[in-house]
């Protein structure tokens, strides 16, 4: 188990699919963990797998107040500091990504968005969301 959760995994049931598997449950992260444990990776690490999954996360339906909570927590657990977008969005970001953009995610995600789009989508529910 991760020793950084600030919220305690749930356990769900697993839908079977077939007769012969025996009911079992799973131990869960909830989405508002998940999508606050990416914010900090993506302040620590700059990866398109990373930008990706934060940009798909966006699409989910959150908690906002939850999240806040949890990312405060888990930003002071690691002892990162988030200050501005700068840290997650820096100037050279586009540069940095580009080049292992199609290359990283092509084989793996079709049709893959453009990445100033995913970008874009990501800094602007940033901004309108955690920076407030």
């Amino acid at each position: 188990m991760k020793n950084d959760l600030v919220v305690k995994p749930s356990l769900r049931f697993i839908k079977r699919t077939y007769s012969d598997y025996p009911k079992f449950r799973i131990k869960v992260e909830s989405v508002e963990e998940i999508f606050c444990a990416k914010i900090r990776t993506v302040i620590e690490r700059k990866k398109c797998r990373d930008y990706f999954d934060l940009w798909k996360l966006t699409k989910l339906s959150i908690d906002l107040d939850k999240t806040k909570r949890i990312l405060k927590e888990k930003l002071k657990i690691k002892g990162v500091e988030f200050t501005s977008l700068n840290q997650i969005f820096p100037k050279d970001l586009n540069e940095t990504l580009l080049p292992y953009w199609e290359r990283e995610l092509g084989r793996l995600v079709y049709p893959l968005s453009d990445l100033d789009s995913v970008l874009r989508e990501i800094s602007n529910i940033m901004k309108i969301n955690f920076l407030n």
